[in-house]
């Protein structure tokens, strides 16, 4: 692993819902090589390479109320890359990619940390020994430039994920606590076995530059994505097996603008259906899964002069509302509805 200087060696004061400290050391180095050719009539380019990651990593804190922890970890990766772009015309692209990819988890996933809250008898906790969620990836995607500023693009995507982080919801006695208060429900990541993702995607935009002015300034954007996902987590209380975390089902965007030298407007509306959140044992109630929800936003911009301009954005619009729920959407654990946001500005540049 790498050298690493011990931060550890004065005394600092902490406590069970106060200090933490995580330091975490990387080196990385790559080597990558261009190709480009005709064969058969068709433009072909692309690359290869692969990259080295080694990370260092200390923690320490308070995993229970009752004692610190330290704990260091050291990840080492080799992961190779390439990708392929086939030109059938000007306007038609085919591109091939595949790949071993990591992410290392927020550093307060991985702090030695424990809060416990005695109002709503649960509480969450770091996992110093969380290791960074790996993949090995392949996405082929076919792209149609069919009019200026305008395409069509659809793409499928196959993902072998390992070591994917999921938090779990585990009922326990916590001394110094539970005496007063009772059992409580704590919530910590933790590091799946295995499990894979695929799915397709479909954009679309178009600029009407067809259209007589002022219309022709007009356009739209679309995008869909569909993901199906599959992990060895069982259900506790169905017995089925469960998709990976933080994934919806389906998602889209619906993007309609206006743009010319003066003035700009734009209007999103988007779109996720439920997804997981955490998984939990039986006594804790199931598992925490997040509604679906849609929300709408929009900007605006007036060039006033080349150099300055003034700015609107409006956000959640609708009020849309977050919603989580235990295993059943009438087993509602929490809602919350932001308001809308609007933001005026202006803008100079020099």
């Amino acid at each position: 692993g790498l050298a690493r200087p011990d931060p550890y060696d004065t005394t600092i004061t902490v406590g069970p819902t106060s200090t933490k400290d995580v330091r975490q050391d990387t080196l990385g180095a790559y080597v990558k090589g261009n190709f480009e050719g005709d064969i058969g009539g068709l433009h072909y380019s692309g690359n290869a390479g692969v990259r080295y990651v080694s990370t260092a990593r200390a923690t320490k804190g308070f995993l229970s109320p009752i004692a610190t922890t330290m704990v260091k970890a050291d990840f080492s990766y080799w992961l190779p890359s390439a990708n392929l772009s086939i030109d059938f015309n000007d306007d038609l692209t085919l591109r091939l990619a595949g790949a071993e990819v990591v992410a290392r988890p927020g550093l307060n996933q991985v702090s030695a940390s424990f809060v416990p809250n005695t109002v709503s008898m649960t509480g969450s906790r770091g996992n110093p020994n969380l290791r960074p969620f790996e993949a090995t990836q392949y996405d082929a995607t076919l792209e149609w430039y069919f009019a200026p500023s305008s395409s069509l693009t659809g793409a499928v995507f196959y993902k072998k994920v390992d070591s994917f982080t999921v938090n779990t919801v585990t009922r326990e006695f916590i001394p110094g606590f539970s005496e007063r208060f009772g059992l409580f429900d704590i919530s910590q990541p933790q590091n799946g076995e295995d499990g894979d993702i695929k799915g397709f995607e479909l954009a679309y935009q178009q600029a009407f530059r067809f259209l007589p002015a002022p219309f022709d300034n007009l356009g739209i954007q679309a995008n869909y994505t569909y993901v199906d996902s599959s992990t060895p987590l069982v259900d506790s209380i169905t017995g089925e097996r469960l998709p990976l975390p933080g994934l919806s089902r389906a998602s889209y965007t619906l993007i309609g603008y206006y743009e010319d030298d003066t003035f700009s407007v734009r209007a999103a509306y988007t779109y996720r259906s439920k997804y997981l959140n955490s998984v939990g044992g039986a006594a804790s109630g199931g598992n925490t899964y997040i509604a679906a929800r849609g929300q709408l936003d929009a900007s605006a911009q007036i060039n006033l002069t080349p150099n300055v301009r003034l700015t609107f954005e409006g956000i959640n619009l609708t009020k849309a509302i977050d919603r989580q729920y235990l295993g059943e959407p009438d087993r509602l654990t929490f809602s919350a509805q932001e308001d809308r946001r609007i933001f005026f500005g202006v803008a100079a540049s020099f």
